[in-house]
């Protein structure tokens, strides 16, 4: 009876630390949360990833703009699809997204000094 406990108990652990934290052969990982980053919402966002730094380089070097904002708040969409959202929360300068074609990622949108709505909460 302990024995069956403990392996409950062992694979609920390693079922947690696996939905926080995921290794990609993408080259990124996902994590719930990046600090001053937003959280993943709406439809076309899945999950928040960090991507590694070849990878990084790799899409910023795609974009037609220079000295993007941090912080740098990377997601990935339900079809893959990698999604760059830079500059602070409710004052984003940069949104981009970016797809794998043929095991090469392309530009897919760029979009700079987008709109943004942020509510303010009024005490």
């Amino acid at each position: 009876m302990r024995v069956a406990a403990a392996l409950v108990i062992s694979n609920l652990l390693v079922a947690c630390s696996a939905s926080t934290e995921m290794t990609s052969t993408l080259g990124y990982r996902t994590v719930r949360s990046v600090p001053g980053c937003g959280t993943p919402t709406g439809s076309n966002r899945d999950r928040s990833i960090i991507p590694s730094d070849e990878l990084s380089a790799s899409l910023t070097g795609l974009l037609t703009v220079a000295g993007i904002d941090a912080p740098r708040c990377w997601y990935v969409a339900p079809g893959g699809s990698i999604e760059l959202e830079a500059g602070p929360v409710c004052n984003t300068s940069l949104i981009a997204r970016f797809r794998q074609t043929g095991g090469s990622w392309v530009l897919e949108s760029e979009m700079q000094n987008p709109i943004v709505l942020c509510h303010e909460r009024v005490r």
